[in-house]
């Protein structure tokens, strides 16, 4: 799939679930913007990314404690940056699985006490 958009979305994944809330693989050119989710605190990660290449996800929170935000797995996902994001209740932010490449957080706020 190309081109794949997602803008404004608010949802809540609860009641013991364990799946992401998006699920994206083998996409090209994907982007979240203002994606808010309130999930259980042991979800696997609220986004997960597989084979994708340039992804930019900006302006997106969870918004409850919760594990990881963003899991990306495999080694042919490539350009995947997160940008302006609040992440303030993520631990950790980003997992990278299954040879995936390093995800550009470099326009992330510093985390609060860094």
């Amino acid at each position: 799939m190309r081109n794949l958009l997602f803008n404004n979305i608010c949802a809540s994944v609860l009641d013991e679930a364990v799946w992401p809330a998006i699920v994206c693989d083998d996409v090209q050119d994907l982007e979240m913007s203002r994606f808010r989710v309130r999930s259980e605190a042991s979800v696997e990660s609220l986004i997960r990314l597989r084979a994708v290449q340039g992804a930019f996800i900006h302006g997106s929170r969870p918004l409850n404690e919760i594990g990881t935000f963003v899991r990306v797995e495999g080694a042919s996902s490539k350009d995947i940056v997160l940008a302006g994001n609040n992440l303030a209740h993520t631990k950790p932010a980003v997992e990278r699985v299954e040879g995936a490449p390093a995800v550009d957080c470099s326009q992330q706020p510093a985390a609060p006490g860094h």
